[in-house]
């Protein structure tokens, strides 16, 4: 599986990658995560450190989701569909509750557009 850079994951999954990440702030190397990590492990790090990420650093978060979209795929007339005010920080925060609050946060349930 390859992350939005085109590029494969690490570890297996962006969560997984950002575990690792916070497990080599602490000292640790990859071929050690590799040797002493399963995945379930990682997903639980991932899950516990979530909350020591600050979304605001990366670029682009605020962005609205809706102008984005209708940006990159101007022939689409659904992308009108989307909540005009959501933003990729929030789509980020919904995805706490397992996903199911994307659904409301876009106001659109259509699988194109997810």
């Amino acid at each position: 599986m390859n992350g939005s850079n085109g590029r494969p994951y690490r570890f297996g999954s962006a969560a997984r990658d950002f575990a690792a990440d916070h497990i080599m702030r602490e000292g640790g190397t990859p071929e050690e995560i590799r040797e002493n990590f399963t995945d379930t492990e990682l997903d639980r790090i991932a899950y516990e450190a979530r909350d020591e990420f600050d979304w605001n650093s990366i670029s682009g978060m605020s962005d609205g989701i809706r102008d984005w979209y209708s940006d990159t795929y101007p022939d689409d007339e659904s992308g009108t569909l989307i909540n005009p005010h959501a933003t990729f920080a929030q789509a980020v925060e919904s995805f706490h509750d397992g996903g199911g609050g994307l659904y409301d946060l876009l106001g659109v349930g259509d699988s194109v557009i997810r």
